[in-house]
């Protein structure tokens, strides 16, 4: 196992008060800090970020003992998840990867879910941020927005999010040793059960009219509006068992010329590539020369995820596991078996949106190593011909090699579920092809553990 030099003296200095601060430390600053030394942040960042986490990220976590009720988040109930993206831009060369967490937060003594704007107005403060969240005048502008939104309805308690609703936090952790924050909102699903009270929204999960969007759409910037007609325009043409499903909502936590606001949906009806390609141009109604070159790509990867199905066969891509169905009961409504996320994004001024797919590997491939050497030949490929850090991991086999150093509580061989999504997206300036990872947190773990402090 490689724990980086930081990781390890962190272990030596740091208090870990209780079992909870040691648990999520072992079971997920470890996988993390990892990733960071070997894409090569400095010391300085690494030390700064890991320490952030173990002070502000941890504890909200929820209790080390898995919870009765699993979070939605992530396929396998973790709390967090962690991506891993090599962003490819036109005229520049590829840059190193960026590190992403995302995670639900949790009240660690009653386990219920926090209120998103309580934890964002926290860790905005000197006292949440500790200097390492950085943000700008209007930062809250939009996220405000969609709080109002969703949430105008609900008169629960401040502290807490309203049942069957969902809040999720985004970190992006830059190489500086800086985080940046995004938030998710997800409504509830509707329901005909008078017994059930849910919060009212203008859209549920599972909507297939996007329209009440707009009205969001135009509070956030009016020229959102004009890209989202391109969507709903694109979506009226697909027949009704093909057109997506409405998921959730994210946003930047940033000024509104620098933000983001993203649809994500859902597929279950219609899997092929050339579905995908569909979705990924609107029917054809995004269509550059830019654009093309990314689908072009974005078959390539298709059929190094997909070898069985490939882009030719005009088939869906066979599950070729039960892995949820037979450990979590999961084929569910909030996360069946087969379906694609995505999203499309809107930006201020924006010439149209962009589009980005989200591949659910750990149902469609046999283990992990199989995910890790797609994703190795991908990078291989002379279109993408990226090849890791000169001073981190590179050469032949360098995803392997990263992910075995990252993931050392199971070999990657045993079964999927450590890579749970691998996304392809389309910028107006290059491409974006992003993993992400699950820690496991409630699987059986064989790594050292830092003792529990004894005062």
């Amino acid at each position: 196992s490689h724990p980086s030099s930081m990781l390890t003296l962190s272990n030596q200095v740091l208090p870990f008060p209780s079992t909870q601060s040691t648990f999520f430390w072992t079971r997920f600053c470890r996988p993390y800090g990892s990733m960071m030394h070997t894409s090569n942040y400095t010391l300085e960042a690494q030390t700064k970020l890991l320490t952030y986490f173990y002070a502000r990220v941890n504890g909200i976590m929820g209790a080390e003992e898995k919870p009765e009720t699993l979070s939605l988040m992530t396929i396998d109930g973790s709390p967090c998840e962690v991506s891993w993206a090599s962003r490819c831009l036109q005229r520049l060369s590829s840059r190193a990867h960026s590190e992403n967490h995302a995670s639900i937060s949790s009240d660690p003594r009653t386990g219920k879910y926090l209120r998103g704007s309580q934890v964002l107005d926290w860790l905005a403060t000197a006292d949440g941020g500790l200097g390492v969240i950085v943000v700008k005048d209007g930062w809250e502008n939009w996220r405000r927005e969609c709080e109002k939104f969703f949430l105008s309805q609900d008169d629960g308690p401040q502290e807490y999010n309203p049942p069957w609703t969902a809040f999720f936090i985004g970190f992006t952790l830059v190489p500086s040793g800086h985080i940046k924050l995004k938030a998710y909102y997800m409504p509830t699903v509707r329901t005909e059960d008078p017994a059930v009270q849910l919060v009212k929204s203008p859209i549920h999960i599972l909507d297939k009219d996007f329209s009440p969007l707009v009205k969001l759409m135009g509070a956030l910037h009016p020229s959102l509006v004009d890209q989202a007609q391109m969507m709903l325009e694109y979506f009226d043409s697909v027949e009704e068992r093909l057109r997506p499903a409405f998921h959730f909502v994210g946003v930047d936590e940033a000024p509104a010329e620098k933000n983001r606001f993203k649809i994500y949906f859902q597929t279950r009806v219609g899997l092929s590539f050339n579905d995908v390609r569909r979705n990924f141009t609107l029917g054809g109604r995004l269509d550059t020369s830019d654009l093309q070159k990314n689908v072009a790509r974005l078959e390539m990867l298709w059929n190094l995820i997909f070898p069985s199905t490939p882009s030719s066969s005009g088939l869906d891509p066979e599950p070729l596991t039960d892995h949820d169905v037979v450990q979590y009961s999961q084929d569910s409504v909030e996360h069946p078996v087969n379906f694609f996320i995505w999203y499309y994004e809107f930006a201020v001024n924006s010439p149209s949106l962009v589009p980005k797919v989200y591949w659910q590997t750990r149902h469609y491939c046999l283990n992990d190593l199989k995910i890790f050497q797609a994703m190795q030949d991908f990078y291989d490929h002379p279109t993408v011909n990226v090849h890791g850090p000169l001073d981190g991991e590179h050469g032949p086999g360098w995803v392997i090699r990263e992910a075995e150093k990252a993931f050392t509580h199971r070999s990657l061989t045993e079964k999927p579920g450590i890579t749970t999504w691998v996304t392809f997206g389309h910028k107006h300036k290059g491409y974006e092809m992003m993993t992400y990872f699950s820690p496991e947190v409630w699987a059986e773990h064989q790594v050292d553990s830092p003792p529990v402090s004894r005062r």
